[in-house]
């Protein structure tokens, strides 16, 4: 059966939440959800820092431990998710998560907190906020109709990027007032909310149950393999996506340096900068519906790595600016954080509509799997890049990077096909 991902009318902001209850209660526990997790995205880190007074090393052990779920687990987590229904997945990991970072401050009021804990909780918690992130993703086309996704996912993106602005805030006033392991306990609350509004979804997923696969794991993971880059779609937006996720993460290793060293930008003032690019990143997603209307998913991807390249092009030359140097980062953080949310819009809808129901848990999993997965190997060889060649050669490099991406794209698939046809 042949599916067209069209555009759904606009209608406002919640159009698509009122005329569709298990959508809004979604998107009600994921804003919930992000909201108590910005907390905890500050607050952890300086548990171990200023309550636990650990060391860079001990630092990079807890990044690792968040990060490293992904590399360990994703391909088996995304058979999982195509072979059992995806709502309990999602109720579970929420629950999951609030009872696992409960763990902090519980064990900071008996005086049993370690390094050694904070590794466990951001281990355990990394793995279940993977499968919340994988099971969200693949559910989402289950309970929205396919022209409905892009708005969807654009609404998704907005909670998002609204905490993302006003997080920050909240969790320093809350840390300051409680402590820091004190503080996540919000995020702990916030995620057993989260699965109160996931258990009220009322979405009958048998049916899809019973035309997903029953194969052995590995040949189940294989064909999400062969069906990721065989399909020329999904093959360009993964190695599109992968080499923005190379240039981002070679940008993200020496961006803080060149703006405090080169650029004497202080911390306020970097805080502001976050704040500024948050609300453009708003405004991406306010705007991606209109958008991809107009030109379709395929062509706004490609537009927005086109402006991600020549912000991230243009930022080492901020210090030429003179007294204009601030306004110009602010401009180029705020182009870069609106392109950004455009690009994660588009790809996620284009990718929900181009791939059949049976395989979106596998396709997410290796999709994320090969993206995330060039991260540690790209900040590595920011880091190389910066030490040797300098900071602002290593920004130029990144958005060289950038700039292979978009061209990769504008030649591939995904530019003549706008509005993605799957066949089932």
């Amino acid at each position: 059966m042949s599916k067209q991902m069209g555009i759904a009318p606009e209608g406002g902001l919640f159009r698509l939440a009122r005329s569709n209850s298990d959508f809004a209660k979604l998107w009600s526990g994921v804003t919930i959800s992000d909201l108590g997790s910005s907390v905890t995205n500050l607050a952890l880190p300086l548990v171990a820092v200023i309550t636990l007074q650990v060391g860079a090393k001990e630092m990079g052990f807890l990044n690792a431990a968040t990060h490293l779920p992904v590399l360990l687990f994703a391909l088996l987590a995304g058979v999982w998710i195509d072979r059992a229904k995806r709502k309990p997945i999602l109720v579970a990991s929420a629950f999951g998560q609030g009872l696992v970072i409960s763990l902090v401050p519980a064990a900071a009021l008996v005086g049993w907190l370690s390094i050694e804990l904070l590794y466990i909780v951001a281990f355990t918690s990394g793995t279940l906020a993977m499968m919340y992130v994988l099971a969200s993703t693949s559910f989402l086309p289950s309970i929205v109709k396919r022209e409905d996704l892009v708005e969807g996912n654009a609404r998704l993106q907005l909670s998002t990027s609204t905490t993302n602005v006003a997080g920050p805030g909240a969790a320093g006033y809350l840390v300051d007032i409680l402590g820091a392991p004190l503080a996540i306990l919000v995020d702990s609350v916030s995620y057993f909310l989260s699965g109160l509004f996931l258990l009220r979804i009322r979405f009958d997923e048998s049916d899809n149950i019973r035309t997903r696969m029953d194969q052995r794991v590995i040949a189940a993971i294989k064909e999400g393999i062969s069906t990721l880059f065989s399909h020329p779609i999904l093959r360009a937006m993964t190695i599109g996506t992968t080499l923005a996720s190379a240039a981002g993460a070679v940008q993200h290793t020496v961006w803080t340096l060149f703006l405090v060293r080169t650029l004497d930008i202080t911390p306020i003032w970097l805080g502001i900068i976050g704040s500024v690019a948050g609300g453009a990143s708003i405004i991406g997603a306010l705007s991606a519906v209109p958008l991809a209307k107009r030109m379709g998913a395929g062509w706004l991807m490609i537009i927005a790595l086109l402006l991600e390249g020549i912000a991230m092009g243009v930022l080492p030359f901020a210090g030429h600016f003179g007294w204009m140097k601030l306004p110009a980062v602010i401009a180029i953080q705020a182009v870069f954080s609106l392109a950004l949310t455009l690009f994660s819009i588009s790809q996620i809808s284009l990718r929900q509509a181009v791939t059949p129901d049976r395989l979106l848990g596998r396709i997410n999993a290796t999709r994320r799997l090969v993206v995330f997965g060039i991260i540690p190997i790209a900040a590595l060889s920011g880091g190389y890049l910066g030490e040797t060649f300098g900071w602002e050669a290593t920004l130029l490099i990144s958005a060289a990077i950038m700039m292979v991406a978009f061209t990769y794209l504008i030649l591939s698939s995904v530019r003549v096909s706008p509005e993605a046809v799957v066949t089932e």
